[in-house]
């Protein structure tokens, strides 16, 4: 070890054998130092052996003849499952005995003769003097028993390991400094504390110093210090750590725990670059890693996260790699309940899932985790297992400025046939939920991104279908046509026509789908009508709801099918529907003559009437929408009439927007059209601009296949941008686009100077010469004389904001020039002039503020925070809640279209810049609406706007409805408020508020509502939203509330019902409650009965889960829970499941009678199972097994507790053994899913057990305990679960405690989960394989440099060479062979 290879210097003091020679010519020859040469003698010797062969002597009496004829009948023995041994059998049996043989034979010749050791002294040394020795201990040629008379104080710990790295101390040499520093340490340790528990928290600790040194170098790869030599110490680190954890000096299992838990951190903060150099350590401790049960569980968790968080290609592929591998070797170890959701798909991604085994085994896994799944976070609205994969799909649609529409579209369409809930949630399920979406009220009804998003999202399956002609693609596609038949044919058995929406889908956005579906080539019109004439409903004398449906599908559908026109009439003579397609000539001809008119504009309303409270107006409408938008798009590609004026520009806007519904391709053609045009007038490209900004989500969900809208719109922008053309780059100044969804486009022209000042409109501010105004002051004084005027002007009732006046351009070019002045003297007019006055006269400064807002001087979000504490906070006084609600909310100004568009505008900008305090201002509008009654006048004025003589109407009644009336009781001006005869309807903006946040943070909107003070209004307010009516007593809602559940309203549906539950749970039983509300469950929302129950307090939590029990436990048809005839056991068993998460969790006790009836539960079942028949279901047998697991699961530490004091001997503790019966039962055996759920339960109740008396609050020395239960003898295949993560191999309690140990739930483990080891036989991991060594200890290893792996060898060097120096002092002692627990070969000199 201290000797350079082949160097063997001469002893000091030892005299040679053939004595000494001065002139140096005879080579010293000492006793047992002596390098082999070659020599005739050694030919002679090799001859021999060859020729004759070779045997040693026997080394004991006993034995007179070779074993030759004995490996001879061995090896040609026929077995049972060999008939006729082979050559390469005989080889492999041969090779293991001459291993045993070997490695016997080194046992044997180990040194066992008893050591004098004594760990070296340690002396003070100088700094000067420590690095001298460090640097000694570096050089090899210098004896380590030079070095071991004495060892440097202060060597210990982290600082040990970096003075080694920084000296290059061999790493072989660094290992004897670090024994004999280990040694000396705990030889005082054992002076000071005698107990064996010390030295082992010795171990752990410096392991942890080890590990901090290890994270150290890592950290530092990147450094810049380190750029040339980081590769130098990170190979010395691994170098060391290896040969520290082989040669047992230090905690394995705390070592092999922190590799998985650094991976965890560097992953959890985004450092990939050092996950990379981690990876190292990964690969050479694999095989240790993977035999730790409780490790190899962390470790396939932490696996998926590394591939889902890394991006680096090639460590991507070693990390799916070593997942695939883990998954074959051991599947057990990806039952990880708690991150199951986040990580089956990443799992699913890597495996092989083609492969029916793998798909299979996977199937178990994902049943087995979802069974196990009662501490499910209740931070997710949506924790049902049916459609998760739907829901994700859906959130992802919203999420629009994180879609990437390529990626959602391969995870939706992949094959999903081995989904962990079988068919239900296969692309199918998921495509449904998509469609519903796009069609439901329940979510923003301004545009149509979401039916541009489901369309974007099919074109592009469509094409990547057409990519590749094959069979299975033309299937895929016809499978894809039937879903969207089935789609329409469900959706109209649901809708109704006639009905005012305030349903859960809306009508006319369903045809709208429909239309786009058959534009694509989806919707197949063939196979619409064989279906239609199939199912009898064209036969029908009195025509049901769905015949008016499909009535309005062919009625949208451009048909020219004679078969469709003649079922068209047919359905229309048994409906009674006069249809509409008569007046579509008569509207081409009024929409030709507009546009011919242009730049003059018309009244949308009158040119095209749509009656608002009409239901039948706009569904009617749609076949002419169809019908005529190609030739209204092809008119407006003609001429550029339509860009010459702000005012034509918005005429043909709104007709795209409000009745043709085509918004995005109408600014993608307005974008592209302008870029043609020589000139745009400044004030036409600002508003485009603005409209651009207002709708970029619904362009950014328009993909045609190569690029969506957006970035077709983004790309000719930017190009403005670069060229200044139009002069675009002042007015994108003004312009506030969603930076998360469009890049910046740059402008480079903005300067503005004050020679383009007109100076003809300075006259105004009475000066004579701009330059007055680069003077500060000058400027201020200036700014508040032209604010005054803006304000004079805007206040008076003629003012009719047709065209910008003179005072409102000279404001804009002073904006221009010095914005960020321009804005605090502004804000300070305000605050100086207008915040004293608010509640004196509102209106004025209401019309100040808006007319502001609207032209863009100012900000919502400005001016919200400068009257923010206003007097007077409330909706009922002229404060500033009053002024947010009508800057927010109100809905009843009599603005122009242009204007109103603007002040559109401004109010998205606020809410996608400032959500959180938008949802503020939401929830305080919520709580403090009146319930039934407009709302007072002010008590500054006895106007008020809703006259005494205009009846209450229906929609009066509604919270939401009083919320459209503007709090303003100042005269209202001409031009201000709209008329308040007319019948109130429910706030748009708020409803789209609520249903915007609800989509883009769903736990802001809830956290809002939450805060604000739960009102009445507020649940009033929200129980219309959701769709149910509002009813004065508690019990109204709740059974309506249910009914209606679905996906899009269960995030507030689970706050309402928090707040409804306990109220009318006081007036009637609770068990009739919850039976009276599973039964208003249909099959669809059945999956979302458990979400339901999320929000509850704790207290109402356990009172429901003990009812459930009850209910269940003591159902008079067990296993089955029938309600109205129908089994609602798996309904139940999600309720429980969701109450027993707990925000503050702790043990759930049950009572005397639940425990009862829960053992009684286990005899049920065994009893079920015995006398199973065709007329016992197996799946009402799955739910029972799976629902009283659960209860086991979310009692377990009660249930131990119990155990522990009621039986002494668990051998015959009744539930125990019940609970082991029914594993074994006979049935069980042929149905894996249940055999492996009671297996992880009981694995769970076993680890338990074995972890409450092996706690040290429990001395082994007190008064007789129940037996130790001993952990299982588990293969690596077979390890616990991954809920208790507690290592198999753990350590045993004491002796007193091992003394009565017993061995009881001696469950035999699924013999099918090691049965895709088979797969481990690819070459592809050769690299990563570990055969197990004969030996069970001491087993050597040398690092692989090059593939950065650990092998196995037998022999190491030390082991061969003679131990002639025996250890005579205390410093020889430390260098002696028996120090490094080396084994020799002693022979005789040949």
């Amino acid at each position: 070890m201290t000797l350079f290879r082949g160097q063997v210097p001469n002893p000091a003091g030892v005299y040679p054998l053939n004595g000494e020679d001065a002139s140096g010519a005879r080579e010293p020859v000492f006793p047992d130092f002596r390098i082999w040469k070659h020599s005739a003698k050694d030919d002679i010797i090799m001859k021999n052996h060859l020729q004759k062969g070779y045997y040693e002597t026997a080394a004991v009496p006993s034995e007179s003849h070779s074993g030759r004829q004995i490996f001879t009948q061995l090896l040609n023995r026929t077995t049972p499952d060999v008939a006729e041994p082979g050559p390469r059998w005989k080889m492999g049996l041969l090779s293991d005995v001459m291993v045993r043989a070997l490695a016997r034979r080194r046992e044997i010749n180990k040194i066992r003769s008893k050591s004098t050791y004594r760990p070296p002294p340690r002396v003070t040394l100088t700094d000067h003097k420590r690095d001298l020795w460090m640097r000694n201990l570096a050089d090899a040629s210098i004896p380590l028993r030079q070095l071991a008379r004495a060892i440097p104080h202060g060597l210990r710990n982290r600082f040990l390991l970096e003075q080694c790295l920084a000296h290059r101390v061999p790493v072989l040499r660094a290992v004897w400094l670090v024994r004999c520093v280990s040694a000396n340490e705990q030889r005082q340790l054992k002076r000071k504390l005698p107990n064996p528990a010390a030295l082992g928290k010795w171990m752990v600790e410096w392991t942890e110093q080890v590990v901090q040194f290890l994270e150290q170098v890592v950290a530092a790869s990147f450094a810049p210090a380190n750029r040339d030599a980081w590769r130098l110490r990170l190979g010395y680190v691994l170098d060391l750590s290896s040969n520290l954890y082989l040669e047992d000096l230090l905690s394995r299992d705390t070592f092999l725990a922190w590799i998985v838990n650094y991976l965890d951190r560097l992953l959890r903060s985004g450092q990939h670059k050092l996950v990379a150099v981690h990876f190292q350590f990964l690969r050479l401790f694999w095989s240790k890693l993977i035999a730790v049960d409780y490790i190899s569980k962390e470790l396939g968790e932490k696996l998926l996260r590394a591939v889902s968080a890394v991006q680096q290609p090639r460590l991507l592929a070693e990390f799916r790699l070593l997942v695939q591998y883990l998954f074959y070797y051991n599947s057990d170890a990806f039952i990880i309940p708690n991150s199951w959701n986040a990580l089956k798909a990443t799992l699913r991604s890597v495996i092989d899932v083609s492969y029916p085994p793998v798909c299979e085994q996977y199937k178990l896994i994902a049943y087995r985790n979802e069974s196990m799944m009662i501490d499910e976070s209740a931070e997710d609205a949506y924790t049902n297992f049916g459609s998760r994969r739907a829901v994700a799909a859906m959130l992802r649609l919203e999420a629009v400025r994180t879609l990437s529409l390529r990626t959602l579209c391969r995870d939706t369409f992949e094959d999903s046939s081995d989904d962990d809930a079988g068919a239900a949630d296969d692309w199918k399920a998921t495509l449904g939920l998509l469609l519903r979406w796009s069609v439901t009220t329940l979510r923003e009804q301004d545009s149509g991104a979401r039916i541009c998003a489901v369309c974007s999202l099919l074109r592009l399956q469509v094409q990547q279908l057409a990519q590749v002609k094959s069979r299975k693609n033309k299937h895929l596609k016809l499978e894809l046509e039937m879903a969207i038949i089935d789609f329409a044919y469900q959706m109209a058995e649901t809708l109704r026509f006639g009905e005012p929406e305030h349903s859960v889908y809306s009508l006319s956005r369903f045809l709208l789908l429909v239309t786009e579906l058959h534009a694509l080539g989806l919707f197949v019109l063939s196979s619409y009508l064989r279906r239609l004439i199939a199912s009898g409903v064209i036969y029908l004398q009195d025509a049901d709801s769905s015949c008016y449906v499909h009535l309005l599908i062919l009625d949208a559908l451009p048909v020219q099918d004679s078969n469709a026109r003649n079922i068209l009439r047919r359905l229309a003579d048994t409906t009674g529907v006069a249809l509409r397609t008569a007046e579509t000539p008569s509207l081409q001809e009024r929409l030709a003559a507009a546009l011919d008119s242009l730049p003059a504009t018309f009244d949308v309303a009158a040119l095209w009437p749509c009656d608002e409270d009409d239901p039948h107006a706009e569904p009617l409408d749609t076949g002419s929408r169809v019908r005529l938008y190609p030739w209204f798009s092809a008119r407006l590609r003609q001429d550029a009439l339509w860009l010459q004026t702000p005012d034509a520009l918005l005429f043909v806007y709104r007709l795209c927007n409000e009745r043709f519904r085509q918004t995005a391709p109408f600014l993608a053609l307005a974008v592209e059209h302008a870029d043609t045009q020589p000139t745009v007038p400044r004030a036409t490209l600002l508003l485009l601009l603005r409209l651009v900004a207002h709708h970029t989500d619904l362009l950014a969900c328009c993909h045609d296949g190569e690029q969506s809208l957006l970035q077709r719109v983004h790309a000719l922008l930017a190009a403005w941008a670069q060229k200044d053309k139009h002069g675009v780059c002042t007015l994108l100044l003004d312009v506030r686009f969603d930076t998360q969804l469009m890049p910046p486009l740059d402008p480079k022209h903005t300067d503005f100077t004050l020679d383009q000042l007109d100076t003809s409109l300075l006259g105004l501010l009475g000066l004579s010469s701009p330059e007055r105004l680069l003077n500060a002051a000058e400027f201020s004084h200036s700014l508040n004389q032209a604010i005054t005027q803006y304000w004079n002007a805007a206040s008076d009732v003629a003012y009719t904001p047709t065209s910008s006046t003179p005072v409102a351009r000279l404001l804009k070019q002073l904006q221009l020039w010095r914005r960020a002045d321009f804005g605090a003297v502004l804000l300070s007019h305000l605050r100086k002039f207008v915040l004293p006055t608010l509640s004196l006269d509102y209106d004025a400064s209401l019309r100040l503020v808006l007319r502001l807002v609207i032209d863009g001087f100012v900000d919502i979000h400005a001016v919200l925070q400068l009257f923010a504490g206003a007097t007077g906070d409330d909706f009922h006084s002229n404060g500033g809640e009053r002024l947010a609600w009508d800057l927010l909310f109100c809905d009843e100004f009599e603005l122009t279209p242009h204007d109103a568009q603007l002040l559109a505008c401004e109010r998205k900008a606020y809410r996608l810049g400032h959500t959180a305090a938008f949802a503020r201002h939401l929830a305080r509008v919520l709580c403090k609406a009146p319930v039934a009654t407009p709302r007072p006048a002010s008590s500054l004025t006895d106007v008020n706007l809703v006259t005494a003589d205009v009846g209450v109407g229906v929609d009066d009644l509604n919270p939401l409805s009083e919320l459209s009336v503007v709090p303003v009781e100042q005269t209202p001006s001409g031009r201000l408020l709209r008329p308040t005869a007319k019948m109130r309807r429910p706030n748009a903006l708020i409803a789209n508020g609520v249903w915007f946040i609800l989509a883009a943070d769903r736990h802001l909107l809830l956290g809002s509502l939450r805060d604000a003070e739960p009102a009445r209004p507020q649940t009033q307010n929200l129980l219309t939203l959701v769709g149910v009516a509002g009813d004065e007593s508690a019990q109204a809602p709740l059974v309506p509330l249910v009914r209606k559940l679905n996906y899009f309203s269960l995030p507030l549906a689970q706050l309402l019902f928090a707040r409804l539950l306990p109220e009318t749970a006081r007036d009637e039983g609770l068990a009739d409650l919850l039976l009276g509300l599973l039964a208003q469950l249909d099959p669809g929302s059945a999956v979302l009965a458990g979400d339901l129950f999320e929000l509850l307090d704790d207290s109402f939590k356990l009172r429901v889960l003990h009812c459930c029990e009850e209910l269940y436990l003591g159902s008079e048809h067990f296993p089955r829970l029938l309600v109205n005839g129908r089994n609602c056991a798996r309904m139940l068993m999600d309720v429980a499941s969701a109450c027993s998460r707990l925000r503050q969790p702790k043990t759930i006790a049950l009572s005397d009678s639940l425990v009862f009836s829960l053992n009684l539960s286990l005899e049920k079942l065994m009893y079920y199972c015995s006398n199973m028949d065709a007329t016992r279901s197996l799946d009402d047998l799955e739910h029972a097994v799976m629902f009283v697991s659960r209860i086991v699961l979310i009692h377990r530490g009660f249930l131990v507790d119990l155990i522990l004091k009621r039986s002494v001997n668990l051998q015959r503790d009744v539930f125990l053994v019940n609970l082991t019966k029914l594993f074994s039962h006979a049935v069980m055996e042929r149905n894996f899913r249940l055999k492996n759920l009671l297996y992880d339960t009981l694995i769970s109740l076993k680890v338990q057990l074995a972890e409450t008396l092996n706690t040290p609050s429990q001395p082994a020395t007190q008064t007789p305990q129940p037996p130790f239960i001993t952990s299982l003898s588990l293969s690596k295949g077979t390890p616990t679960s991954s809920s208790f993560l507690s290592p198999t191999n753990s350590p045993l309690p004491t002796a007193g405690a091992q003394e009565r140990t017993v061995h009881t739930m001696n469950i035999t483990p699924p013999s099918y989960n090691n049965k895709l080891k088979f797969l481990l036989e690819d070459p592809r991991f050769v690299r990563l394989r570990d055969d197990p060594l004969p030996e069970s200890e001491h087993r050597y290893y040398l690092v692989d440099t090059a593939g950065e792996t650990m092998v196995r060898f037998h022999v190491r060097g030390a082991e061969l060479i003679e131990d002639a120096t025996p250890s005579t002092g205390v410093n020889d002692a430390c260098v002696s062979l028996q120090f490094f627990n080396a084994s020799i070969e002693k022979k005789n000199p040949a």
